[in-house]
């Protein structure tokens, strides 16, 4: 997957919850990257330090046992923030990462991840390489276009660059998510979650997010997989001869999986050789309505008037003629 060599990037100031831009592809497809920032050039990469990864768990759940083992078996230091303390809320993890942050060196490379439905699929150096290929400093994940609920996505938490931002996993240089953190501290604590603050930020700070935050649409490093309405796949992936899973939409062979919502990557990670036996898998409905209730009641309500609609317009296709008749 190479780089948007001739991408360039619009961005237009906007309501509280959304944002529009003009993107302009290469051919590789790739989102529109920052304009004033340049790439790294060969020297740069060599005095770069390793990639570390940082999480939030106060206990052990989910994936979080998949995930260390990744990161052991890809070289990735893996740090585990606030564990063995109560939960503190989404602004809480934000400070435990700003202060982590703090502790690195400015161009350190981080990527960070949730605990519980994350697992790299690829070692350190890879997905080095596939940051730089964005030429900057932050790179975000973006909700599967294929996902059946990519429109309820949409309301909940409003598009920046078109695309929905998932906090799931992200990386960047250590100084610039340090600016993006404290950000997010500073101006956008009272959000209900910190995907919804970073959408914010993406689509209102302005200079800060065309020089700083470029947007992984192909999945080529991260890939937030969900249910899909692609047959033959699994969260919309499938396997490839070589071992290696990759999007079906685009053919990228994503380097970080996360299984969103608590979604189902037990055989993802069981065919690339990493050990599920301690996961327990989570009903996503039930997820949602103990941990995120005003969501599931938005994604209810949502469906509630899709299928209204659709009776609507089921009842007069069986009524008679769409258009009505002449007098």
């Amino acid at each position: 997957m190479g780089p948007a060599s001739g991408a360039r990037l619009g961005v237009a100031a906007s309501a509280r919850h959304a944002c529009t831009v003009s993107n302009a592809l290469g051919s590789a497809g790739r989102a529109a990257q920052p304009r004033a920032r340049a790439r790294l050039d060969a020297a740069d990469a060599v005095r770069a330090p390793a990639l570390t990864a940082v999480t939030v768990a106060t206990h052990d759940d989910g994936y979080l046992q998949p995930l260390r083992e990744s990161c052991a078996r890809g070289g990735v230091d893996l740090a585990v923030l606030g564990f063995g303390e109560a939960w503190g809320g989404w602004t809480w993890r934000a400070a435990l990462v700003a202060d982590h942050l703090r502790t690195l060196p400015p161009r350190q490379l981080v990527l960070v991840v949730d605990a519980f439905d994350v697992a790299l699929l690829a070692g350190g150096e890879e997905i080095v390489g596939a940051f730089r290929e964005f030429g900057a400093p932050i790179v975000f994940g973006v909700a599967e276009r294929a996902r059946v609920d990519r429109p309820f996505l949409r309301l909940w938490y409003g598009t920046c660059r078109g695309e929905n931002i998932n906090a799931g996993g992200y990386m960047g240089e250590a100084a610039a998510l340090l600016r993006l953190t404290e950000l997010y501290l500073a101006s956008y604590a009272g959000e209900r979650d910190d995907q919804l603050a970073f959408t914010r930020i993406c689509c209102e700070t302005g200079l800060f997010a065309r020089e700083h935050v470029a947007l992984d649409v192909d999945g080529a490093l991260f890939y937030n997989g969900a249910r899909t309405l692609r047959p033959g796949t699994r969260l919309g992936l499938r396997l490839r001869r070589n071992g290696r899973w990759a999007s079906a939409r685009t053919g990228a062979a994503p380097c970080v999986l996360h299984a969103v919502g608590g979604g189902d990557m037990r055989h993802h990670l069981a065919a690339v050789g990493l050990d599920v036996s301690s996961v327990a898998q989570r009903n996503y409905a039930i997820h949602l309505l103990r941990n995120e209730p005003q969501r599931a009641a938005l994604f209810a309500a949502a469906a509630a008037a899709a299928l209204a609609g659709a009776a609507r317009l089921a009842a007069r296709l069986l009524s008679g003629p769409l258009v009505p008749p002449y007098v």
